[in-house]
This record gives C-alpha cells, sequence and structure tokens, in this order.
C-alpha cells in the first residue's frame, strides 16, 4: 500500500485513506474503477485531506543476499511485522547486476533504527550487501548481525576491515533455519533487541 511504501521510505505521510483510492483505481476490472478522471481526483482530494494516524512503530532495514537468504528473509519480516509490529524494509526487487546503488534503498537505510544483516555463507561475496553495510556505518545506524547456519567471516583482505570487525563484535542473533529449530526464539530475540534499541534511542532525545 502507497501509505505503507512512504513510511517506509521517510516520505511525507501518506493516509491509508489514499491507498484504497489508489487501490481502486488501478483496478483490472474497468467497472471496479471510478468512473472518471474527475470521480477519482476528487476521491484521491478527500483521502489526502484525511490525516492519518503518525507510523511509530520501529523501523529495520533488512540486508541479505537473495540467492541464498530469501526464504529466511520472509520469515524474519513476517515474524518482526506480524508478531511485533515491527516495519522491516525488505527490497524483493534488487537486481544484484544493477550498475548503481538504487536512492530508494539509501533513504531506507537512512530512515531505518535498526539495519538488520542476514549472514549466510556466501552473503559478504555481495558487492550489493557491502555497499548496504558500508552505507549503514557512514549513518551511525545500529547493525544486528543475524547469522545463518554455514556462515563463515571470510579472512582478509576479502572483506573491508571497517565493518569485518563490526560484525563480529555486534551483539548477534543465531538462526538456526537448515535445522528448523529455534526459529520463533531467534525472532523473538531479535524483536526485543530492536524494541530496546528504539526505546533507548528515543530516552536519549528527550
Amino acid at each position: 500500500p502507497a501509505h505503507e511504501v512512504a513510511a517506509e521510505n521517510n516520505s511525507a505521510a501518506l493516509p491509508a485513506a489514499a491507498s484504497e483510492v489508489l487501490r481502486k483505481a488501478l483496478g483490472v476490472d474497468p467497472a471496479q474503477r471510478y468512473a472518471s478522471v474527475g470521480a477519482f481526483f476528487e476521491a484521491l482530494k478527500t483521502a489526502v485531506g484525511t490525516p492519518g494516524p503518525a507510523d511509530t512503530r520501529p523501523r529495520a532495514f533488512l540486508s541479505y543476499r537473495r540467492d541464498e537468504s530469501a526464504m529466511a528473509a520472509h520469515v524474519l519480516t513476517a515474524g518482526l511485522s506480524q508478531r511485533h509490529d515491527i516495519s522491516v524494509f525488505l527490497d524483493t526487487e534488487r537486481v544484484v547486476s544493477a550498475a548503481l546503488f538504487p536512492d530508494e534503498l539509501e533513504r531506507a537505510i537512512e530512515s531505518c533504527d535498526i539495519f538488520l544483516c542476514l549472514l549466510a555463507r556466501k552473503t559478504l561475496a555481495s558487492a550489493w550487501v557491502n555497499q548496504e553495510i558500508r552505507l549503514a556505518l557512514k549513518l551511525n545506524k545500529r547493525i544486528i548481525p543475524v547469522f545463518q547456519e554455514g556462515f563463515l567471516m571470510p579472512k582478509s583482505p576479502k572483506i573491508p576491515s571497517e565493518y569485518s570487525e563490526t560484525l563480529r563484535n555486534r551483539e548477534a542473533v543465531y538462526l538456526l533455519d537448515q535445522k528448523g529449530i529455534y526459529i520463533d526464539a531467534a525472532i523473538e530475540k531479535l524483536a526485543r533487541m530492536i524494541i530496546d534499541s528504539v526505546r533507548t534511542k528515543d530516552k536519549r532525545r528527550t
């Protein structure tokens, strides 16, 4: 929904009512759409003029290597969002071979409270993931590594030293995804870490 995308990208607040108007306007069946452009315009104007509640949920960015960790990434996202009301930015449209790092991802990392790094065996061989980690460090984001089974930290100089130690020294979560055990417990621990970190940051601000 458009209002959720706007919140995830730290854009101007968009009411949920606007998302419903856009959903109707983009309906596959013409009979379900607005009868005219004018009717669509009036509906959208009314919806945008209706203030919606501010999204105060903790915001996390989940960095992962798609070919290795897509299933685990979706499990984590579902658990955190559905059971703990944590907003998770999960990039499912990424093209690893893209020449330029998308502005959308930069904005998402900049606006997140917590940067989650899902680490499988070959994750740190991905230039894309490396760029996300570098940006999180540059922006001084709290980083929580989530180690999947089989992960091995590459030896220097395979990965930049500025974050190899960061990943080693941070308090981490271990996801036994291959065995399929303790996954709920890992999600619970991760949720507590995210919520506690956001609360601590909010106290510092006040």
